[in-house]
């Protein structure tokens, strides 16, 4: 018989066994049967449109409000953190430490968008965040009350504050900070401190490929493969080699 163990007080929200025939989500008392072969530290990512198990350290944890719709995405990460009214559509990918919180309004995530690594989304005071379809918010950047159409790429450490509206097709490149209630038009790239439209260039193609290529690899993550095959490899490389400039 397997002896259950309790995580430390700081990391309580899991409990998990020695064996893996059963294991429990504390705050949803939601009995999991994980995959055979699943070792002790194979915990549940939660998800309440189905499970999403994944192998992950123990000592980490998620926190995933009552309000939070997981409707099917393709990858969780268990160290989010996701809070009040949020609503993550299909073939998401949330990559770790990902804070998102929401009060009041709404937080939406579109389909097959990449939340990606440090992350955080906050609500506004009078507007929601709203991010379109197969979206890349990358690493640290952080969205406060704004809009962002459908096939956009926000870069590195950058900063959305409330009211901003991004238009489809768009880029706002690294560190660059949007102050509150700029909108720009589709295919925009913005940069600056505060954030301008430097050039306008329909960046559909490059935005989807990128977005293509998260959802790749968090399928691979749902399955504990953290490396592309080399095959995979060589096909992204074909894909980008026909996205750059002819002549």
């Amino acid at each position: 018989m397997s002896t259950k163990r309790r995580v430390p007080p700081q990391d309580a929200m899991f409990l998990w066994t020695e064996t893996p025939e059963t294991m429990m989500h504390v705050a949803s008392l939601m009995p999991f049967t994980p995959p055979a072969g699943a070792g002790p530290t194979y915990l549940r990512a939660v998800s309440r449109r189905g499970p999403m198990p994944q192998p992950i350290d123990p000592n980490q944890q998620s926190t995933i409000g009552a309000s939070v719709v997981l409707d099917s995405p393709a990858f969780v990460h268990p160290s989010v953190c996701l809070y009040g009214k949020i609503h993550v559509g299909v073939g998401v990918s949330i990559w770790p430490h990902v804070v998102m919180r929401s009060e009041m309004h709404e937080i939406r995530i579109g389909a097959r968008s990449n939340i990606q690594d440090f992350v955080m989304i906050h609500v506004g005071y009078t507007t929601p965040t709203l991010i379109g379809e197969d979206c890349s918010i990358t690493h640290h950047a952080t969205l406060h009350g704004c809009e962002i159409g459908d096939r956009c790429l926000i870069g590195i450490n950058a900063t959305l504050m409330d009211g901003v509206r991004i238009g489809a097709n768009s880029i706002v490149a690294g560190h660059t900070i949007v102050t509150e209630g700029q909108v720009f038009p589709d295919n925009s790239i913005i940069a600056g401190v505060p954030g301008k439209r430097v050039a306008t260039r329909d960046n559909s193609a490059a935005n989807l490929m990128n977005a293509r290529f998260y959802s790749q690899i968090a399928a691979g993550y749902a399955q504990g493969k953290d490396r592309l095959s080399a095959q995979q490899v060589e096909q992204l490389l074909v894909e980008l080699n026909a996205l750059r400039p002819k002549g």
